[in-house]
């Protein structure tokens, strides 16, 4: 009985560790943040507020000034955001208003939109191509980015007045405000790339299954394998301007000189970073990368729910192939040693019963 006693004490101190004491260690670590939040309006106001506070119990008056200034922008791009989304669209307007607005930088080869000039660059970095923004970017996000993008993507404190952000829009009033007739214009742009976004996301997969279906594979590895692929389409297309995945053989397509350039660090390898950070930081820092990691360069990207899900699997998949195999191993270890310690019991009171 006395092993038994033993036994249960460690059990309940092992678990006190495990699920209680190291838990704790880690969120003492980090900075409490709110949970991922895909309504970026009142997570954007919300952290705003959160900022200004701060300042405000520092004390440092250039620290409050921004931190006010950030606040009350912050409203006033999201008001406008709410008033650009209230508006029907027509996606034949929105074509011509994009070919007017943003086709001069930003390619949609899908709808056979090239003529962008590659001598347009931000710093050495050729916009990205348009075709899939409307199926991984939220909606909102994308009209939000039209108007102001350095607040739209985090980035105000490395862009402002002195420091125009690259990506030049004309869309609002000195005072922060959008005339009706550009408030229709936005939402004409969002409403076409919306209209042709799934459909360019789901031609790049059928490529992809059309190649890996005409290989030697098996069916249950030809399924797994497009899988894998179409969530690597995600990640390409949100990600893989910038980053490397080289555990995956893929190579950023922007040079790396120019990057860190552009942004003033040149950014990480993703190889193995869900093993490095865990799944539930990556949503985070996904899902607004200046309230995870304050002064980060990366930008906040914007993706729908549903991106962010593949990219953060695609990860997974990358840099924790086997974790799965090895959760599901642990359970077994887990009963394996439970059976052996009632065996081991039952074991030990059978010599102990013929001793004595």
């Amino acid at each position: 009985m006395k092993e038994l006693k033993i036994f249960a004490i460690l059990v309940v101190f092992t678990g006190i560790v495990y699920w209680g004491v190291e838990p704790y260690a880690h969120s003492q670590m980090h900075e409490h943040t709110s949970e991922v939040n895909f309504d970026f309006k009142a997570g954007d106001i919300a952290q705003a507020e959160v900022e200004l506070k701060k300042a405000n119990e520092s004390g440092k008056k250039d620290d409050i000034d921004f931190a006010t200034k950030k606040l009350e922008d912050t409203k006033k791009l999201w008001a406008n955001v709410d008033k650009i989304a209230s508006l029907k669209t027509d996606v034949e307007a929105g074509k011509a208003d994009f070919e007017a607005n943003c086709a001069s930088c930003h390619r949609v080869e899908f709808d056979e939109l090239v003529a962008a000039d590659d001598g347009i660059s931000a710093q050495g970095i050729i916009y990205p191509d348009l075709s899939t923004s409307g199926a991984i970017y939220d909606s909102k996000f994308l009209m939000a980015i039209s108007l102001n993008p350095a607040l739209a993507m985090k980035n105000n404190k490395k862009y402002n007045d002195e420091n125009p952000h690259p990506m030049m829009t004309a869309f609002l009033e000195d005072d922060g405000s959008i005339s009706d007739e550009n408030a229709q214009s936005v939402a004409n742009i969002v409403g076409y790339l919306n209209s042709i976004g799934k459909a360019a996301l789901e031609a790049k997969k059928a490529k992809i299954a059309n190649e890996i279906n005409a290989g030697k594979l098996s069916d249950n590895e030809k399924v797994a394998k497009i899988n894998f692929e179409n969530k690597k389409v995600i990640f390409e297309e949100a990600c893989g301007r910038c980053h490397d995945v080289k555990y995956d053989g893929f190579i950023a397509k922007v040079n790396g000189g120019d990057l860190k350039d552009y942004m003033g660090s040149t950014p990480p390898d993703l190889s193995i970073i869900i093993r490095a950070k865990g799944d539930e930081y990556l949503h985070k820092f996904i899902n607004d990368t200046q309230k995870q990691l304050p002064g980060t360069a990366m930008p906040r990207v914007g993706l729908n729910e549903q991106a962010q899900n593949d990219v953060v699997a695609y990860l997974t998949s990358v840099g924790d192939s086997k974790k799965a195999e090895r959760e599901d191993l642990g359970y077994k270890i887990m009963a394996y040693f439970a059976l052996l310690a009632i065996l081991a019991y039952a074991w030990k009171n059978a010599i102990w019963k013929e001793l004595h």
